[in-house]
């Protein structure tokens, strides 16, 4: 359904369209001209160049013959360039598993956590055990082969009760780490090279262990391609992308800015919740058949308040305190409530959903560490305080002229709702659209005739230039 923006919304309260300025980008087609200079450059050979390959019939007395065709130059042989096949992406059912018993080998149980650097301690350790390739495959087959023995039992374990049987897994995986002689499973992702001995001793008891429990069906709650395991090079292939690539980015961070990783796992985190925040009410505005104005409200993920983890929240239970969007205006904050309230109602109706995480509002109240604006909102997103003086004559035109979407905060409470949801443009303007317009400082005409000028001398400057 499409949006219905321009001033007919505003009745009575009209607010001139602000006109685009012409695009930097015209410029004048000169530059086309200039490489005609060059056009018969291609034709095999110059004009010097003929002119130069026989004698001046005026110097050679008697002559009567025409100067001689001059011989054209191959053309260079170019290569056509082989491009690279490019590798089909990987599904979570593939890379999934075998991260998960990578973090289980390494000890990386948190977001946040990072493998200590391998020191040349532990190198020398190694090299003390480990002199070549050999021994390197020999043992850890051997272990391999004493390990699968317990498999079955493990495997029907694993269906009763996953939190034990992890606890068997990793000790049995240790157990395979101590027997080779290393202190732990660290691979050394800032210095050494992934076809070191020291690295393939810790690709292969990684890639052999976590065969053996694909096998055993322990990663079936992550629905597992079980194929995984059939394809060594494929392994190999998520292995490495996974410890030298993803892990090992994040060490050398960490060790150039520590703190710095966490900050942006924290940062990524945020945005993913306030996504999927934005994306339940957007679906539970067009359940409701709202007015398109007032789902304009919630189509940018900047018209959506963050949330940070309650540091006394259990882990069984874990609440997000929810962060204030400075300049929101607070009806705009009482309709998506409303929204989340409803939207937990209806995942709980439904079997096999988990409703979303648990928000409330701090006391004191906390402000967002995003400080981006939506750009495209109705003018009452924004609290009329906020509007008229924090933003430009150009923003306030701009917002303007997307119209009203929300009645006075009395009548966005959940049993006025469905009074004026449904309204036409000019029915809802007349009831509540032009009271709460008159709360805005809506620029004049004198104003936006003045942007316009502006508007195209900017534009005729930037053709100039």
């Amino acid at each position: 359904m499409p949006l219905n923006t321009g001033d007919d919304r505003m009745s009575g309260t009209a607010v001139p369209s602000l006109k685009r300025g012409r695009s930097p980008g015209e410029a004048s087609q000169s530059g086309g001209q200039r490489m005609l200079g060059g056009e018969d450059r291609g034709n095999g050979s110059s004009s010097l160049e003929a002119a130069g390959s026989a004698p001046d019939s005026s110097s050679v007395p008697g002559s009567q013959s025409a100067p001689g065709p001059s011989t054209p130059k191959k053309p260079r042989l170019s290569r056509p360039k082989q491009r690279q096949r490019k590798q089909p992406r990987l599904k979570p059912q593939q890379t999934g598993p075998l991260h998960l018993h990578i973090r289980m080998l390494w000890n990386l149980l948190s977001q946040n956590t990072l493998p200590v650097p391998v020191s040349p301690v532990d190198i020398s350790n190694f090299n003390q055990r480990f002199t070549s390739a050999n021994n390197r495959a020999d043992d850890i087959e051997k272990l391999i082969q004493g390990v699968t023995s317990s498999s079955n039992a493990i495997a029907a374990s694993v269906q009763a009760q996953v939190g034990r049987i992890e606890d068997s897994f990793l000790e049995k995986i240790f157990s395979a780490i101590t027997a080779l002689g290393l202190d732990r499973w660290a691979p050394d992702v800032t210095g050494g090279h992934p076809d070191s001995v020291y690295n393939l001793v810790h690709e292969q008891v990684a890639i052999s262990t976590f065969k053996m429990l694909l096998a055993s069906f322990v990663y079936r709650f992550m629905n597992a391609d079980m194929t995984v395991g059939n394809d060594n090079a494929l392994c190999v292939r998520i292995y490495r992308q996974f410890v030298f690539g993803h892990i090992g980015r994040k060490v050398k961070e960490e060790l150039r800015k520590p703190g710095s990783v966490e900050q942006r796992n924290e940062r990524t985190n945020t945005y993913k919740r306030r996504s999927r925040l934005r994306d339940n009410r957007i679906q539970l505005l067009k359940n409701e058949s709202f007015r398109p104005q007032v789902l304009k409200l919630a189509l940018e993920s900047e018209s959506h308040s963050d949330d940070e983890l309650d540091d006394t929240s259990t882990a069984n239970m874990p609440t997000y305190l929810i962060r204030k969007k400075v300049g929101r205006a607070h009806k705009v904050a009482v309709l998506f409530h409303i929204l989340d309230s409803r939207y937990e109602g209806t995942i709980n109706r439904q079997k096999g959903q988990r409703g979303d995480r648990i928000r409330k509002v701090p006391v004191p109240e906390i402000n967002s560490q995003f400080t981006q604006m939506p750009k495209d909102v109705p003018i009452d997103f924004f609290d009329p305080d906020y509007f008229n003086n924090f933003f430009s004559v150009k923003e306030r035109a701009h917002y303007a002229e997307n119209g009203v979407a929300l009645p006075s905060e009395e009548h966005c409470e959940s049993t006025s709702i469905d009074i004026w949801k449904n309204l036409s443009e000019a029915e809802f303007m007349e009831t509540y659209g032009n009271a709460v317009l008159a709360q805005y400082k809506v620029p004049t005409k004198e104003e936006i005739e003045q942007l316009d000028e502006y508007e195209d001398e900017d534009g005729e400057e930037s053709s100039e230039t």
